[in-house]
């Protein structure tokens, strides 16, 4: 069985478009990548409205919530009498509107409802639902929707921006041809919806929050409204007409619903419409018939209207695509992809508006834009359920298993320290120091031994020694780590649908990360220090003449609390005058690292073996380290599957 579906088999997610004019829902299967439409009312495509049919006495209207049937989508269209309650367009930022508030709830679970009788979704508790929200909407906003939205029997939403969700559809849509690179750039993201045009420029995808997020009231509902007035204003009986539309408070709405659906007819083929109206959208109302007249001189007629703004709708939606320009290009962050998404993004002048003020950049335009923002909820939710749980995965494994991984390693990493610090102290600062002693240059032993540990502790902490230092760490690493660590990791990257190959972790320690991150350079430099001094007092005293005796209770005492005393109380004794000091033989003080070397690295290598605080110390420092390099590669390995891909 795949991995991933022992993992997630059984959960979904349900990506739901709510829209101002429309209602799509996309699931996708936590365990494949298949995104499927699913069918609301037998559409996949529903209008947002709802309709109350009150049922029984007017007490029982007023105050109960069991005295109306609801209706939602097309079917409320079908019969509109006065004493029915209609509602569209009712999707907007949340407020504490009774009325707003009561028709997104009952909406929202009359589609769940849906759904869950239809049979299309298999249970509820293996299933997560996000739902979209424009991107400029506030966190305290975005919580009052999800509370809003929450139905008992149901799983809480999430919600997420609808631009951001249309970006990830662009992505895993197979007739994009979109590289995922291409999103590294800055990206404007233009959603035509029926209520808004919302503009959102968002740098990269490793951000929900936008460089800028701005709207204007200039959605298809404004061609829509027109339609409708100029149906009214020139119709044979217009008077008549709106004494009818006042005697019944739903006639209004199902005309102006009519009037969306001409529209929509016309904008997918204008020039069958140039000359003639589109047909078959004219309702009795009352005694008179009444229906939208589109056509090409309609249509020119309402594009030169005034929008809010006081200028036509392409000047209005120009000088915003003009805005986004300006603010990227001020920011240094050119736009260089444009996704076009929403119900509206049909009308030609959209494009070709887009095309004449970003003539250099790529535009992705959805074929299905009614279904881009649903089918990218449910990319975003699949992508969230996995990063989470690899995330928690990841967790666990540095609280336990990895930790122990590399204490169990770290004898071999003494191994590689101890002869190459060793080698580098005697051959660079002891023997130096020691013929600048024979020479006078040095007072005393105490001296020699002081400028000596200063020189190395200026170097280990210098670039080139913490370099030294990483290098060794490194090579451990690849040496004695890196394939059980992979070992490790490959179960839970395969469960959870990422490569193992986007953990190999090759260069775990990197000396630039330390500039900026609250880490030390692996290997703890205090311990080290120490122990160099030990380095240095063995050197003198084996070279000295008359030192073999001290030499030897230095290494019976070296494991010893008293061996710091030990060595300041030698280095009275064993020092010579200037005249005496020619006595040390020159080829005894070459012959240091010779002879010495394999010892010197033994000892060394012991003694940081047993102090535990040391030991403890290292393997924090080295878990920390790797777990900030593994999280750069979970950062990479989120933002591959947020989007998709």
């Amino acid at each position: 069985m795949n991995t991933v579906q022992a993992a997630f088999g059984g959960r979904n997610v349900i990506g739901f478009d709510l829209g101002h004019a429309h209602t799509t829902l996309a699931t996708m299967s936590v365990a494949g990548r298949e995104l499927k439409i699913l069918e609301i009312s037998k559409r996949k495509v529903q209008t947002t409205a709802l309709k109350r049919r009150y049922v029984g006495s007017e007490h029982q209207r007023n105050g109960s919530t069991n005295g109306y049937k609801l209706l939602f989508g097309d079917r409320v269209f079908n019969h509109t009498p006065p004493e029915d309650e209609l509602h569209i367009s009712f999707k907007r930022r949340p407020s504490h509107d009774p009325i707003y508030q009561k028709n997104m709830a009952e909406f929202f679970a009359s589609v769940l409802s849906d759904i869950d009788n239809s049979g299309q979704l298999q249970g509820w508790s293996q299933t997560t639902i996000i739902v979209g929200c424009p991107s400029a909407w506030s966190e305290q906003e975005r919580a009052w929707y999800q509370q809003l939205l929450t139905v008992t029997g149901y799983p809480q939403p999430l919600v997420i921006s609808e631009s951001r969700a249309a970006l990830l559809h662009t992505i895993v849509s197979e007739e994009a041809q979109v590289k995922l690179q291409d999103f590294d750039n800055t990206i404007l993201v233009v959603d035509v919806g029926s209520s808004t045009v919302d503009f959102t420029l968002i740098h990269g995808m490793k951000s929900e929050e936008p460089l800028a997020d701005f709207g204007d009231d200039i959605g298809g509902a404004f061609f829509d409204q027109a339609i409708y007035d100029y149906a009214v204003a020139h119709h044979p009986q217009p008077e008549q007409l709106r004494s009818l539309l006042a005697l019944n408070r739903n006639l209004e709405p199902k005309l102006l619903y009519l009037c969306r659906k001409a529209k929509e007819k016309y904008f997918d083929a204008p020039d069958d419409f140039e000359d003639r109206n589109v047909p078959g959208f004219a309702e009795e109302v009352g005694t008179i018939m009444c229906g939208p007249i589109v056509n090409g001189a309609v249509m020119a007629e309402i594009l030169a209207k005034p929008t809010k703004s006081g200028k036509p709708w392409i000047s209005t939606f120009a000088e915003h695509l003009q805005r986004a320009k300006q603010i990227a290009d001020a920011k240094g962050k050119p736009v260089r992809v444009i996704i076009l998404t929403g119900g509206a993004a049909r009308m030609h002048f959209v494009k070709e508006t887009i095309d004449a003020i970003f003539p250099d950049s790529k535009l992705f335009v959805d074929s299905e834009p009614e279904n881009s923002v649903a089918k990218g909820l449910a990319v975003w939710g699949r992508g969230d359920i996995l990063v989470n749980s690899f995330r928690a995965e990841v967790d666990r494994l540095f609280a336990t298993e990895i930790p122990a991984l590399l204490r169990s390693r770290q004898e071999q990493l003494l191994d590689l320290l101890t002869p190459t610090l060793a080698d580098k102290v005697i051959d660079d600062f002891v023997t130096p120091g020691i013929f600048a002693w024979k020479r006078g240059q040095y007072e005393s032993l105490a001296s020699l031994k002081a400028a000596i540990a200063a020189q190395t502790a200026a170097w280990l902490s210098s670039v080139e020694g913490q370099q030294l230092r990483v290098e060794i760490a490194n090579r451990w690493w690849n040496d004695y780590v890196r394939q059980d660590f992979q070992a490790i990791m490959e179960p839970v990257c395969a469960a959870h649908d990422v490569p193992v190959g986007s953990v190999d972790i090759r260069v775990p320690f990197q000396l630039d990360h330390f500039s900026h991150n609250e880490l030390d350079v692996p290997i703890p430099l205090g311990p080290l220090l120490r122990i160099v001094a030990y380095i240095i007092f063995w050197a003198i005293v084996w070279v000295l003449p008359l030192g073999g005796p001290i030499l030897a209770a230095f290494i019976t005492l070296l494991f010893k609390d008293e061996i710091d005393r030990f060595i300041d109380n030698s280095m009275q004794q064993l020092n010579l005058p200037v005249f005496m000091r020619s006595t040390v033989s020159d080829n005894k003080i070459q012959q240091i690292g010779k002879q010495n070397r394999v010892r010197i690295a033994g000892v060394m290598k012991q003694k940081l073996m047993d102090d535990a605080v040391f030991m403890e110390n290292l393997n924090q420092q080295l878990v920390a380290q790797l777990r900030d390099d593994v999280e750069r590669a979970v950062q990479k390995i989120a933002r591959r599957l947020y989007s998709g891909v």
